[in-house]
C-alpha cells in the first residue's frame, strides 16, 4: 500500500489517513496530537483529514486512533469490504504517520 507522505512532509491534497483526494473545500487540519490532550500548534502536529477521517479520529491521539482502527477492523462483516478497505488504508496511514514522527 502506498503511503501518501512525501519526502517533505504531508501531501496536502490527500488525506493522511485514508489516501482520499481532497481539496480547498473538502480538507480539514487535524491535529495529530489533539490541543486538549496537550498536542502543540505547530505545523508539525498538523495534518490534512477528510471530513470522515477527521470526525472518526475525534479527540484521540495517532495511537489511539490506531486501536479504535483495529477494533472497528475486528467488528467489521466481510459482507462491507469497502469499509474493511478504508480502515485499512486508514491504519496503514496512521502506522506510518506514528513512525515518522518517533523518527523511524
Amino acid at each position: 500500500m502506498k503511503s501518501n507522505l512525501s519526502k517533505k512532509g504531508v501531501d496536502l491534497n490527500v488525506c493522511a489517513y485514508c489516501s482520499t483526494p481532497i481539496n480547498d473545500f473538502s480538507r480539514t487540519v487535524d491535529h495529530l496530537y489533539p490541543k486538549s490532550e496537550g498536542g502543540i500548534l505547530s505545523n508539525d502536529n498538523k495534518v490534512p483529514a477528510c471530513k470522515n477521517c477527521n470526525e472518526l479520529k475525534a479527540n484521540q491521539d495517532p495511537k489511539t486512533f490506531l486501536k479504535t482502527i483495529e477494533s472497528l477492523l475486528f467488528f467489521e462483516t466481510k459482507q462491507n469490504k469497502e469499509k474493511i478497505s478504508y480502515l485499512k488504508r486508514i491504519r496503514y496511514n496512521v502506522t506510518q504517520l506514528i513512525a515518522s514522527k518517533n523518527g523511524k
